[in-house]
């Protein structure tokens, strides 16, 4: 079980390494757009300018009371959604469609380890991989801020706890992939659905700021769940958010597992 584990992050170590220096330099670049616009007052007349369907796209309406609000709302920037939601779901995607695609599955099944351990340890292996991208986009924030000399300006607990929703976001994504993953053969297949359904989700979430009809089915997006400009307001965590979202990660995983051990492998 550790040598798959091992295996698996030795696998996407290079995914790992790109997209956590995507989300560092991301998360750099905010502060020093921040500071180059003037800090929260600046911040607070570039707002004005901004239509209705960008403030809905950022939540910017909420948590822009300190320099530190409007940070914690950049991290619904799509950039962000794009890098670490696209890394959960390449890599989710890969953990069982992908090997029967490339009919290494064989091979693994061949091997001294009962299938739901075996898919267990490359889950392992992801969880880790995504908390390393969460880490860097905070790194990126910090090392920004002391670049900047706005350290003193940011509440990083709270920008903390924003990451920690996040985190739980990108499990309950590539969650929701790995039971995908599970019942599909082919990857590109897999990555197809899995993005189509956030895409759908995020679109939920987007619109149900604008319109009245789509406000009343918002509670079906993971989106609805991560909310910075909340946190960043009330300085905590939504536990319902989080246990929601932890619910569905749990959830999806485990109907993962469940299909790979019990289906008939082809290839």
């Amino acid at each position: 079980m550790t040598s798959v584990f091992i295996q698996m992050l030795y696998g996407f170590r290079y995914s790992v390494s790109f997209v956590s220096l995507g989300m560092f330099l991301v998360s750099m670049l905010i502060i020093y757009i921040v500071d180059g616009i003037g800090g929260l007052e600046g911040v607070t007349e570039f707002m004005k300018m901004m239509p209705d369907g960008i403030k809905a796209m950022f939540k910017l309406d909420e948590g822009l009371s300190s320099v530190t609000g409007f940070i914690a709302v950049e991290y619904r920037d799509p950039g962000y959604f794009m890098i670490g939601l696209g890394f959960a779901i390449a890599i989710a995607s890969g953990l069982v469609a992908r090997e029967i695609e490339n009919g290494t599955i064989l091979m693994f099944g061949a091997m001294p380890i009962k299938r739901w351990r075996y898919l267990l340890s490359k889950i392992a292996a992801l969880v880790l991989g995504l908390l390393v991208v969460v880490i860097a986009a905070g790194l990126g924030t910090y090392i920004g801020s002391l670049l900047t000399n706005t350290t003193s300006d940011i509440d990083f607990t709270v920008i903390s706890l924003v990451l920690v929703n996040f985190l739980v976001l990108t499990l309950a994504v590539s969650g929701i992939t790995a039971a995908l993953s599970s019942k599909l053969s082919s990857g590109g297949r897999t990555v197809s659905i899995a993005a189509a359904i956030m895409a759908v989700m995020y679109f939920i979430d987007l619109l149900s700021s604008l319109l009245d009809l789509i406000s009343n089915i918002d509670f079906l997006s993971l989106f609805h769940y991560y909310d910075p400009g909340a946190i960043s307001n009330s300085g905590q965590l939504n536990l319902e958010h989080i246990l929601v979202l932890l619910g569905i990660t749990i959830i999806t995983y485990g109907l993962a597992l469940y299909v790979y051990n019990k289906r008939d492998i082809t290839v």
